[in-house]
């Protein structure tokens, strides 16, 4: 279908809870509307109940092998209106701490979803061919599930998610997407304890939302930069590996110069120590290389978390101002579940990247303090060595490494620089994060009372 055509519309955030077997348990009015469903004919029936045919088995069943390790999930999903009408949302789906699910819904923004879009409609007529082979739907699934990351061109599904839920966010939020005004209330009406007192608590809850809202957003800017230095670190470290491999390529090409006694000592010792002074620069540099990816992927997965529990909050702010919403406080209550565990998540993650962090910049150092007498091996060598009076290929080999002991000089330099900088980068303090979360709390409470 046309994505212009989608009927899901920009300020549209609907979602619904299921419980473990996934039956619906709550839906809002956004998704009655866009579902073509009465409420009561949603809550109870199984949230297939608006899957659309051409859906294919394998996503449902990477979606499934999230859940089913504790992982929230996020894709394009096509759905089916009870008249047949389809509808397209980015879906995301999170294990609640008491059981259940909440899925969150928006309407997909980014060409990610053309490209995912069709790419289901390929993978759907592979497994309706499986399927008329007699293979089970359980088989199809799990292989088109494989397929997909395949086609997609990553490792796993997983890792796709982690760079889509993001990127959706920031193009609905650059199109104009906010959280809403939390409502006007006057105080003297508020404190009267009729329904005012409800809507005032409401009013706090938004404003409560809102600055949590401000607050990741900040949070996200920060990883995004612990995100770029990571990528710069793995840069910086292959150049530097690249130039202490010369180490090999020179001794190799020592042993094949045509000189003896004395000059070749003078020329050659000082070589093979160098050579050898990088082959251990080599193993802390691995080293430090498995540091930078996992400190990468820690980076990757926390702006897939800020990014999903930023979405959660303007699930709960949107739902808050609904008409009806007071008819069904639990969803709100759902929504701050959700809400509260995701901060509590990030904040493990956060404790976990900046002991990944300190362990990369300790390695870095340690990187950085062995290049040193390596460089002053060969910085001696060099100042030594007569090159005037060198030909063929002794002159090809002080110039070989001299423009490797450059490069490493200077990638060892900048290498040291980011890492310095990953470390000094500002870590978020969830503190705040937590008395807003107690905010919400405490004003859902009251507007509970109210209604």
């Amino acid at each position: 279908m046309d994505r212009q055509e989608n009927p899901v519309g920009l300020d549209d955030v609907f979602f619904s809870t299921t419980d473990d077997k996934g039956r619906i348990t709550l839906a809002n009015e956004v998704f009655v509307r866009l579902s073509k469903h009465p409420l009561e004919e949603l809550v109870g029936a199984p949230h297939n109940i608006v899957r659309h045919p051409d859906m294919p088995a394998g996503v449902f069943r990477a979606m499934w092998d999230a859940l089913e390790a504790k992982r929230p999930f996020a894709g394009f999903v096509r759905n089916r209106a009870a008249d047949g009408s389809p509808y397209e949302v980015l879906a995301t789906v999170t294990p609640l701490p008491a059981g259940g699910y909440l899925s969150v819904r928006t309407r997909p923004m980014t060409e990610a979803a053309e490209t995912a879009f069709g790419l289901y409609t390929e993978v759907r007529e592979q497994e309706r061919e499986a399927e008329e082979s007699g293979q089970t739907r359980r088989e199809v699934a799990q292989r088109t599930a494989a397929a997909l990351s395949e086609a997609l061109g990553v490792e796993s599904y997983e890792r796709f998610q982690w760079g889509l839920l993001p990127a959706e966010l920031a193009a609905r939020e650059a199109a104009g997407a906010t959280l809403p005004d939390a409502p006007v209330v006057d105080a003297a009406d508020a404190a009267d304890g009729t329904a005012a007192t409800a809507e005032a608590a409401v009013a706090e809850m938004i404003t409560a939302l809102r600055r949590a809202h401000d607050l990741l957003g900040d949070w996200t800017h920060g990883q995004e930069e612990t995100g770029a230095l990571a990528e710069d670190l793995g840069g910086l470290t292959a150049r530097v590996s690249e130039a202490a491999g010369a180490g090999e390529r020179v001794r190799a090409a020592a042993e094949e110069l045509d000189l003896t006694g004395p000059q070749r000592t003078l020329l050659l010792a000082p070589l093979q120590i160098w050579a050898n002074m990088h082959g251990i620069v080599s193993g802390y540099l691995g080293e430090l290389s498995g540091l930078i990816e996992r400190v990468d992927r820690s980076s990757r997965e926390a702006l897939f978390s800020l990014a999903l529990v930023r979405l959660q909050t303007a699930a709960a702010g949107s739902f808050a101002v609904e008409p009806g919403a007071a008819d069904s406080p639990e969803s709100l209550t759902a929504l701050y579940t959700a809400l509260k565990a995701g901060i509590d998540s990030l904040d493990e993650q956060v404790t976990r990247e900046e002991r990944l962090v300190t362990r990369l910049n300790s390695k870095a150092g340690s990187v950085a303090r062995i290049m040193e007498p390596v460089q002053g091996v060969i910085a001696g060598w060099l100042n030594d060595t007569d090159v005037e009076h060198l030909t063929g290929g002794a002159r090809e080999l002080v110039e070989t490494v001299t423009a490797a002991a450059e490069e490493t000089r200077a990638a060892a330099a900048q290498l040291t620089a980011a890492s310095g900088s990953l470390s000094a980068l500002a870590r978020p303090d969830v503190t705040e994060l937590r008395h807003l979360v107690a905010e919400v709390e405490d004003a859902l409470q009251r507007a509970t009372r109210g209604w």
